[in-house]
This record gives C-alpha cells, sequence and structure tokens, in this order.
C-alpha cells in the first residue's frame, strides 16, 4: 500500500508539472496574439488617418468643382449664347427630349443642360420639347 501512495504522489506531482507547462504555453501564445493584435490595429489608425485626409482632400476639390460648376450653370440659365452652341462644327440635328428636374439631357452628345435651352451648347442639337 505504501509503494501505491507514493505512486499517487508522483503522477499527480508530473500532471500538475504538464498542466503548469500547458499553462505557460497558453498565456505566451495569448500574449504574443495580443501584440500583433496591437501592432496590426496601429497599422490600422495610421491607415485611416491616411484615409481620412484623402478625403478631406476630396472633398475639398469637390467644392471647388461644385462652386465651378455652379458658376457656370449660373451663366447658362442667365441665357448667355442660349442658341449659340460652343462646338463650331454644329449639328444641324433636331432631336425629341423631355426635360427632367429642369435638365435636359442631349441625345446625340449626352451633355447635360437646364431645360430653358432649345440648342445643345455642345454640339448645336435643337431641341423639340416633349
Amino acid at each position: 500500500m505504501p509503494g501505491f501512495i507514493i505512486f499517487l504522489y508522483i503522477a499527480a506531482g508530473a500532471l500538475s508539472i504538464a498542466l503548469l507547462v500547458w499553462f505557460i504555453y497558453a498565456i505566451t501564445k495569448i500574449q504574443r496574439n495580443t501584440e500583433m493584435i496591437d501592432n496590426n490595429t496601429q497599422k490600422l489608425e495610421d491607415q485611416n488617418a491616411t484615409i481620412i485626409f484623402l478625403l478631406s482632400s476630396i472633398n475639398v476639390e469637390l467644392k471647388k468643382i461644385t462652386n465651378t460648376k455652379e458658376t457656370t450653370s449660373s451663366e447658362e440659365k442667365s441665357g448667355t449664347n442660349d442658341n449659340q452652341p460652343n462646338n463650331e462644327e454644329a449639328i444641324s440635328e433636331e432631336a425629341k427630349v423631355k426635360p427632367r428636374n429642369d435638365r435636359i439631357v442631349c441625345p446625340v452628345c449626352g451633355t447635360d443642360q437646364p431645360s430653358l435651352r432649345n440648342v445643345c451648347f455642345n454640339c448645336g442639337c435643337k431641341f423639340i420639347k416633349e
């Protein structure tokens, strides 16, 4: 019987050591994974900062373009050169158009313009409004 108790002590000690080694391995693995996650998170934060900067730059450029288009649009609405196309080679076509949201898209060249126009300012196509 005393030999059996000694065996139980040795087996319990070996099992304890095995569990301790596994626990240390698991903690080390968790620590490495946490460090990797921290590094990846930092990289993503840097990329997000770059993306936010680029988007704000694009937004500024879009505002400039919008302001330029609004200026051009106000000149078009004022009636300057309403029946004169900008293109020197004016097309002598007529096309039926249907204004939508106070805009007309020329069926010949695809130019978007105010619905008040009678002639496309790009190609000279005469509009027949439906």
